[in-house]
């Protein structure tokens, strides 16, 4: 009878053990996410959750600031959601997947973006018909790696009429396994009813400290060089990443800082020589339109840092390199000029969505500044 009992015991204690061991190794099969992506650790939860649970979204419209990391974030979903690893980290980077993702390759991800005109060599303005109805077109066949289909648009906020509504067609009758990622910075240039047709997704601002430890960790960053960038992006990782990685964008911010500065004191006749220094006449009015965007949000965030000094929030100033410079303009300039600026500089945007030629938006903002 001991002996009976004995055997049973060791029989519950086997299988014990063996139940334990079963549960070891399914934790250890269980992939794990690797997204190199800084901040919106909610949003990456999220998404990655949903890929666990088999419960994707047709269409998610990610929005938010320009390099505050939507993209980025796309990019690693769209990877996760084809690789075929089954017991290591997701992307893995090496399965066949992942590898034509990798090279730009894979048949199944399309990028709809703004294309060349090939009579004129220049940048189409928009995102046009054509475009969204050849999408179209290619999400209704097969697949030719027995995957989802995953279209990625960058920059939804440029469909023009007719895209759009070709678009909200494709987001109101859904091919099976079909994902489309729309990126836009400003939610309240796209018709309603595609943002109806969404999961949408917004990004806000990374906290300083989070883009400091990873500019450290992931970029190698020298703590100094991190703090100062990590203050500088104002909770925009992309930006951080870009002055890291490119000394030269860094040194163009910092220029277009300088003019802000000079043409305070300047005459309305000295400052239209600005003119000829950020325009280049025979290039596509395309790419000065986005020179001249990227200017003007340098210009704000000079002008938030002279607000903040006005205001007793010297700590929190962004452009420590022009703190002196800051100061001296806090002093000149009242709250209400600083604010009329500011308002020009909205306006400047809007008019270039309105596709205004750039060289009437600068005039106009210079002559009132």
């Amino acid at each position: 009878m001991k002996f009976e009992l004995w055997v049973l015991n060791l029989f519950y204690l086997l299988k014990s053990l063996n139940s334990c061991y079963n549960i070891t190794i399914m934790e250890k099969e269980k992939p794990d996410f690797i997204w190199s992506i800084c901040g919106h650790q909610n949003i990456v939860n999220f998404l990655q959750q949903s890929i666990k649970n088999k419960n994707l979204a047709h269409a998610y419209l990610f929005v938010g600031s320009n390099s505050v990391g939507k993209e980025a974030v796309a990019k690693e979903f769209m990877a996760s959601v084809f690789c075929e690893t089954k017991d290591g980290h997701i992307p893995c980077g090496e399965c066949p997947h992942c590898s034509q993702i990798k090279r730009g390759l894979h048949p199944d991800v399309y990028f709809v973006e703004k294309t060349v005109d090939e009579k004129t060599g220049k940048a189409k303005k928009d995102i046009v018909i054509e475009q969204i109805r050849d999408l179209k077109n290619r999400l209704s066949q097969g697949t030719l790696m027995n995957s989802y289909k995953v279209a990625l648009i960058p920059e939804v906020q440029h469909l023009n009429i007719s895209a759009a509504n070709a678009l909200l067609k494709v987001l109101e009758e859904p091919t099976p396994k079909t994902i489309l990622i729309l990126i836009a910075d400003n939610i309240n240039s796209l018709p309603k009813t595609i943002m109806s047709r969404c999961q949408v997704i917004k990004f806000l601002p990374v906290p300083e400290k989070e883009i400091e430890n990873y500019l450290i960790k992931e970029c190698s960053a020298f703590p100094e060089e991190a703090k100062k960038l990590a203050r500088l992006a104002l909770g925009r990782p992309g930006s951080a990443i870009s002055f890291f990685k490119n000394k030269e964008s860094l040194a163009d911010y910092q220029e277009n800082i300088r003019r802000l500065f000079e043409l305070f004191s300047k005459s309305i006749g000295e400052r239209f020589d600005l003119i000829d220094e950020l325009i280049d006449f025979e290039t596509d009015e395309t790419l000065n339109r986005e020179k001249l965007s990227a200017v003007f949000s340098g210009w704000q965030a000079a002008l938030r840092d002279i607000l903040l000094i006005k205001s007793d929030n010297e700590p929190v100033v962004a452009n420590l390199d022009f703190l002196p410079a800051s100061k001296k303009a806090a002093d000149q300039l009242s709250f209400k000029r600083l604010k009329n600026i500011l308002n020009l500089i909205d306006q400047a945007k809007v008019f270039f969505r309105q596709n205004v030629n750039s060289k009437s938006v600068l005039e106009n903002l210079i002559i009132n500044l």
